[in-house]
């Protein structure tokens, strides 16, 4: 985080996730399995392995599998493109109205799953652009309103920054995200759904439809 003599104040959230799978992969099960890379190539990766009761729907050649946390009205929903050379795509067309209305279609079945573990952490140092392309602009200006902060000195916003962190693994989730302001399987083969190529994972709110993480797996081991 780069603070310097004109910094005045950092603003920091803080968002945190720990989900729990209703019954846990038996790690013994966790063995390498295939997965297909954006160019091709096969790498082994971890897989972890069980049957049980999840969610699931297809349309467009997507795969949609869903997976349930804990007491909880959140799940994991997995999207995989069945054409890996479409991944990019499929990545680009994405947007909450195009997920919901594939999980409005999810219906619960009982199907082995095999699903890679992997662990993400991705940063971003500053999302000031972004975050104007989208009609925010007025507090990164010299005029921005910000009194009810400090109203004898004038403030305003200077960088936003952000890093979030997720692991899947037989368990469940745990996932973080902070960010800081400163001021200045291709098909279903009988009862079987394999994850065995690169795929959109999010936490998926059932009741309000909100997606609080997001992100994409184009190979578990990095």
């Amino acid at each position: 985080m780069n603070i310097d003599p004109m910094t005045a104040m950092v603003l920091a959230n803080a968002l945190y996730f720990q989900g729990f799978w209703p019954s846990e992969f038996d790690v013994k099960k966790t063995t390498d399995h295939d997965f297909s890379l954006l160019d091709g190539k096969i790498v082994s990766v971890p897989t972890m392995v069980k049957k049980d009761h999840y969610f699931q729907a297809k349309k467009n050649n997507i795969q949609m599998v869903g997976l349930p946390y804990r007491d909880s009205q959140l799940e994991m929903i997995i999207l995989m493109p069945e054409d890996p050379k479409k991944f990019q795509d499929f990545v680009r067309t994405l947007n909450t109205e195009s997920i919901a209305s594939l999980v409005s279609e999810q219906v619960s079945s009982e199907f082995m799953l095999l699903l890679p573990k992997f662990s993400i952490s991705s940063s971003y140092s500053d999302l000031k652009s972004t975050l104007q392309a989208l009609g925010i602009k007025k507090v990164f200006e010299p005029d921005a309103e910000l009194k009810k902060i400090n109203d004898k000195v004038p403030l305003l916003l200077s960088k936003v920054l952000q890093k979030a962190v997720i692991q899947v693994d037989e368990k469940g989730t745990k996932a973080a995200a902070v960010t800081a302001g400163i001021m200045l399987t291709r098909a279903v083969l009988e009862n079987i759904v394999q994850i065995n190529r690169p795929f959109v994972f999010a936490i998926y709110d059932q009741k309000t439809h909100q997606i609080p993480f997001i992100g994409q797996v184009v190979n578990p081991l990095k």
